[in-house]
Parts: structure tokens; sequence; C-alpha cells
């Protein structure tokens, strides 16, 4: 049900952007890579809360950064979301040591 939940917010994001006349490819990126910060917050201890504040800074920080090179240095969408997804999915692995992450049975998400 979970898989549904975040298939569901990234598919309304990317709606957003589709139907502003957008285009995005990060999200094969930072998906991973917000869900990699938020176990491993939850699992060193961290609330739930502030893992998932995390969560939403990372994608929040990666959209802006994308908006902002798009605009500013007008760079197309299409380049600029390839790499943005790129260097996501390799902090993700990066972070994780190539390894699945798993949230631990002990954390306690409060």
């Amino acid at each position: 049900m979970a898989d549904v939940a975040v298939l569901g917010v990234v598919t309304i994001g990317q709606t957003v952007v589709l139907i502003s006349g957008g285009f995005d490819l990060s999200v094969s990126g930072t998906v991973p890579l917000s869900g990699v910060v938020f176990v491993v917050l939850a699992n060193d201890g961290h609330s739930g809360l502030v893992s998932a504040v995390a969560r939403w800074r990372w994608c929040l920080l990666a959209g802006f950064v994308n908006g902002v090179i798009i605009t500013a240095l007008r760079i197309s969408p299409f380049i600029t979301t390839l790499a943005t997804a790129s260097i996501a999915g390799g902090l993700a692995f990066t972070v994780s040591h190539g390894q699945t992450v798993t949230l631990n049975a002990a954390t306690k998400l409060r």
C-alpha cells in the first residue's frame, strides 16, 4: 500500500509539471535517494517526522536546483533533469553502499 502512495504523490507532481509545459526526468533518481535518506535517518534513531522532513527537503532542493539551472542558465530541461537523475541515483547508490536499505524492525516511527 505504501508503494501506491509514493507512486500517487510522484504522479501528481509529474502531472503538474507536464500540464505547465515542463519536462522532468529527475524523479527516477530523486525518489530513491529520498527513500534512502528517510530509512538511514530513521534507523539512526531520528523520529519519523524528522526523517520525513529531511526526505521532503531533499526533493524540494532537487526541484529548486533544476529550476534554477533551467531558467538562469537556460539549459534544456531534458539535459538538466537527466543529469539530476544521474547525480541523485549515484548518491543513493553511494549512501546505501549498493545494498537494499530496510527499516529496522526495532525502529519506531513516532
